[in-house]
């Protein structure tokens, strides 16, 4: 039975077992990164992408780029947020190719509601395309941001840590995120 994961970047004991300044170390380094932080890493992107096999392609890449990058030799902290850093950007480069290619099957789905009308089909399909036209409107940063802090809820000052932006950004980025998603609340109501 899997153990349960820390949800927070405070609370992750990522520890390396052996000295990554040796290629030993650092393969070590990310062999035992991988096995803490995959299946995290995987369940996130799987709740943004709703597609495990995506998910294990965004983790996968995520682990790739950090055996390439060199990074394992870095202190343990560093590594958590940059494997969080460029998990995230993956899931938004998935997402916004996704959105590319979307339209034609938006457009198809649509049309088969139509021929077995649904109306709780077609509001959330709706309410989807609504919520990638705000994805797609949104700067990177601020995606990145507000995918941090909905999805993997973390605190303003784990995403400052994680992205490098100060608590002060981010908490105006939430701000205005908020702001934007302000008028979809008052028509839930």
């Amino acid at each position: 039975m899997l153990q349960e994961l820390p949800c927070s970047l405070t609370s992750f004991p990522f520890r390396p077992t052996m000295s990554a300044s040796s290629p030993e170390g650092a393969a070590a380094t990310v062999t035992a990164a991988y096995r803490q932080y995959f299946p995290l890493l995987r369940n996130k992107c799987s709740r943004a992408l709703g597609d495990m096999a995506e998910a294990e392609e965004v983790a996968q890449e995520t682990f790739i780029r950090l055996w390439r990058s060199g990074l394992a030799l870095r202190p343990p902290g560093e590594v958590v947020a940059w494997l969080y850093w460029v998990s995230t950007r993956l899931l938004i480069d998935k997402l916004r190719a996704r959105q590319r290619r979307q339209p034609a099957e938006m457009s198809a789905a649509l049309q088969d509601t139509t021929a077995h009308p649904a109306p709780s089909i077609e509001s959330v399909l709706q309410v989807r395309q609504q919520l990638q036209a705000l994805a797609a409107s949104l700067p990177a940063e601020e995606l990145e941001v507000a995918l941090l802090h909905r999805l993997d809820g973390l605190t303003q000052a784990e995403i400052g840590e994680v992205t490098g932006l100060s608590d002060r950004t981010v908490r105006r980025i939430l701000t205005r995120l908020e702001a934007r998603l302000g008028p979809w609340r008052e028509e839930e109501r």
